[in-house]
Order: C-alpha cells, then sequence, then structure tokens
C-alpha cells in the first residue's frame, strides 16, 4: 500500500457545510474510498478544526454515516510510541498529524475524488 496514514479533514471534504457548523449533508465519494481504504488496511485520522460541541456533532454524524476513522485531531497509538521514544517533546494531540497524505478541501483545486481513489490506489 502506497499510503499507509492519511489525515482527513471533515467540513467540505467529507461533509458539505454552507452554514458552519451545520452538516448539509455526505460527501457520498469520500465514504467510498475512505471505506474502500480502511478495508485494505489504511489508517485515518481525521483533521478538523472543529472543536468542543461541533466537534462531537462531526463525530456523530461520521459513526451515523459509517465513515472509518482510526483518530480524531490525535497521532494514532503506535505514533505516539514511535514519537514518544524517539521525540520526547512531541504532544500526542498536536495538531500537525504526522501522514503520508492529507486530504482537505483548501487544497490547490479543492477536493478531487477521483485522483485521490487513484493515489490511494482503491478500486
Amino acid at each position: 500500500m502506497k499510503h499507509k496514514v492519511i489525515c482527513v479533514d471533515f467540513d467540505n471534504t467529507i461533509a458539505k457545510v454552507t452554514n458552519y457548523p451545520i452538516v448539509d449533508g455526505l460527501i457520498q465519494e469520500s465514504k467510498e474510498i475512505l471505506t474502500k481504504y480502511h478495508a485494505k488496511g489504511g489508517q485515518i485520522v481525521i483533521w478538523t478544526c472543529r472543536t468542543g460541541i461541533h466537534l462531537q456533532d462531526a463525530v456523530i454524524f461520521l459513526r451515523e454515516n459509517n465513515i472509518p476513522f482510526d483518530s480524531v485531531n490525535r497521532y494514532l497509538p503506535w505514533q505516539i510510541e514511535e514519537y514518544r521514544n524517539s521525540f520526547p517533546d512531541v504532544e500526542p494531540d498536536g495538531r500537525k498529524i504526522c501522514a503520508d497524505m492529507y486530504i482537505d478541501d483548501k487544497n490547490p483545486g479543492g477536493i478531487d475524488w477521483n485522483l485521490i481513489k487513484n493515489l490511494l490506489e482503491v478500486e
């Protein structure tokens, strides 16, 4: 597998949001691709600026829509152990999560889920 850990934004990447923090619906391609990627053994970190109740709402939305994820705004457990040994000053809930790929609607050109599908090598 080319990419192991991906960080994925929530607003306008997984969920449609036109009037923050209200979610207008699911971006269906995100669910299909993330589900296939996770099933192949890829790990998914939800990487969002949401906090508090708005973050809780996002997590509920992900669970209700069966969107797989391994962590939210936090390193994965194996990363914490690895970095704790190598870099004792790294915070396990740091906002800059280490990943092989970051997927965000703020990327130049926005979100192209067909391109992401090819990059993640999912059918």
